[in-house]
Formats: structure tokens, C-alpha cells, sequence
């Protein structure tokens, strides 16, 4: 334990996230009949300033450390928010059960897409995902990776890299 209560921390979180060191995505929970957490998700804004706290000093060294997929998450989560059209709504889903969804994309309170995110040059189905976009009901979905070329893992899979996904897909959502 820090010693600092939680309204203490919600009071910080507030602070970095208005001085744009930290970006907040709420959870998406609406019209969804499962358990799931509802505490948002924090992702520091510079991946610089996480790799140099982690005393990472270059790319090899990062892929050979343990924090790479939430390197890559947090560093593809700035990309989006950082392209995104003004008018999309960006969630995340994860039911206490363990199912995650990285991305959900709509407008209003309607999931329209969702997206998980891999660093991996052969991404995979599992069955979080699947059921992920069975309970959020999104007919087109996103595996988002540094390396590939796009192609459909199913038929409402699109796996892409980021660069893919921020200048075609996203402004299509």
C-alpha cells in the first residue's frame, strides 16, 4: 500500500489526464447483461517518457522486455486518438470473466467496430475475442499489428498494421 486514497489517486489521474500526460478510455458497458469492470483505462501519452522510466534505451532492448504489448498498446491507443474523427466514441470492454476487447468504435452509445491490439507478425482468434464481438455485436472488427499486410483472419476479422488502420480504416468507422 502507498498510504494515498483512492480519491487522492482519482484527484492525480484527473490532473495528469487534463495536462495531457495521460490519456483516459472509459469502458463500454451499455445494454450488456454481463459483469464488467468499469474503472477506466490509463495510458501515459509519450511512449518515450514510459520506455525512458523503464530505462529502455532502444528498440532492441524493447522487444526483449516484458512491458513490449503495452508498449505497443499504449503507443497505437495516442496514434487513434491522436486521428481520430471528432464525432467517433472510443471505449474499451472487458467482463470481470476476462473477455477484453482493446478498442470499441461507435457513435452514441452504439458499438459499431472493435479492435484488439498485437504486437505480433502472426496474429490469432481467441476466444476473449470471439466473444467479445458476439456480446458487443460488431460486425467488423480489427487485429492490429506493427507488421502486416492486410488480410481477413474471418470474415469479419481484418487483421492491418497501425498505418493501415489510422489512414484507411478509422476513417471509415
Amino acid at each position: 500500500s502507498l498510504g494515498v486514497t483512492s480519491p487522492t489517486i482519482n484527484k492525480y489521474m484527473e490532473f495528469l489526464t487534463r495536462s495531457f500526460m495521460v490519456h483516459k478510455i472509459e469502458p463500454h458497458f451499455f445494454n450488456i447483461k454481463k459483469r464488467l469492470k468499469k474503472s477506466p483505462k490509463f495510458y501515459i501519452a509519450d511512449t518515450g517518457i514510459l520506455h525512458r522510466l523503464l530505462r529502455i534505451k532502444d528498440y532492441n532492448q524493447l522487444l526483449g522486455h516484458p512491458v513490449l504489448g503495452n508498449a505497443w498498446e499504449t503507443f497505437v491507443v495516442n496514434q487513434v486518438l491522436a486521428l481520430k474523427p471528432d464525432d467517433l466514441d472510443i471505449w474499451f470492454y472487458r467482463t470481470q470473466s476476462g473477455v477484453e476487447m482493446d478498442f470499441v468504435f461507435g457513435r452514441g452509445l452504439k458499438p459499431e467496430v472493435s479492435a484488439e491490439i498485437k504486437f505480433t507478425s502472426a496474429p490469432k482468434t481467441t476466444r476473449g475475442m470471439t466473444t467479445g464481438i458476439n456480446d458487443l455485436k460488431t460486425k467488423k472488427n480489427f487485429i492490429i499489428t506493427p507488421y502486416s499486410e492486410e488480410y481477413r483472419i474471418r470474415e469479419d476479422i481484418i487483421v492491418c498494421n497501425i498505418t493501415d488502420f489510422v489512414k484507411k480504416h478509422l476513417q471509415e468507422i
